[in-house]
């Protein structure tokens, strides 16, 4: 899946999550050289969620690549903090870097938001507020609404990173998620033009009333183009 796109002197922009982290750790090694990997966002806090969602790490070791770091929070605690953290050099530079990659590779939380509740970043208060403002899931670690883009939230206001319409300037967007909590999220990132090619599993792509569902009319394996610039390739369910 994504040992093809990558060549000599490729970036490769990363977003973090269990799916992510776990297609790192599959993926083969490559010959191409020169090979860099940067976050979309922010840093977790402990050990812990560190292991379980942290793959920018995991992938730059896989693939022999210079890793670059954004040394600060996925959520700051203020418009100020987040303004003096955006100013550092070693931030706006790796964002640069960031929004020139070639290829990002991207997770989406749904619903339930599990990911940046379980690691400590959003609080039940917070996802509470987030849902009751129209929320149904999280990319990039903005709140989306059902349309892919972002709601009218003050912690969108506060996450350090590329944000969903940002990451569009990459060329290739592997969004990679599956899970029935998680099909109202993808069909909104999918109609906003978030992602270039969907990676999820036969259930999700079947799943009524998931948009895929006709275009796949019972093929549940391959690739299948969606429209001129977004297709997606469904892997077995586990």
């Amino acid at each position: 899946i994504v040992a093809p796109l990558i060549h000599d002197g490729t970036t490769i922009a990363v977003s973090w999550g269990a799916t992510l982290r776990a297609m790192a750790m599959a993926l083969e090694p490559v010959s191409a050289q020169n090979l860099s990997v940067v976050p979309l966002l922010g840093s977790l806090a402990t050990r812990s969620t560190i292991d379980r969602y942290e793959a920018s790490s995991v992938l730059a070791q896989r693939l022999n690549a210079e890793c670059f770091y954004l040394p600060g929070p996925i959520l700051c605690d203020s418009p100020e903090t987040k303004a003096a953290i955006d100013a550092l050099p070693v931030i706006s530079e790796t964002l640069s870097k960031a929004r020139k990659a070639e290829l990002a590779l991207l997770s989406i939380g749904g619903t339930n938001m599990s990911s940046l509740f379980d690691s400590g970043v959003l609080s039940s208060q917070d996802r509470d507020s987030a849902i009751a403002a129209g929320a149904i899931g999280n990319l990039l670690g903005r709140f989306i609404g059902k349309d892919g883009h972002q709601i009218d939230h003050p912690l969108n206001q506060l996450c350090l990173g590329i944000g969903p319409e940002e990451v569009r300037s990459v060329p290739v967007r592997i969004l990679c998620a599956g899970g029935p909590n998680k099909l109202a999220a993808i069909s909104g990132a999918l109609d906003a033009g978030v992602a270039t090619m969907l990676v999820t599993d036969e259930t999700t792509a079947n799943a009524p009333p998931h948009p895929i569902d006709a275009e796949f009319d019972g093929r549940v394996r391959g690739t299948v183009q969606l429209s001129s610039t977004s297709s997606v390739l469904v892997l077995p369910t586990p």
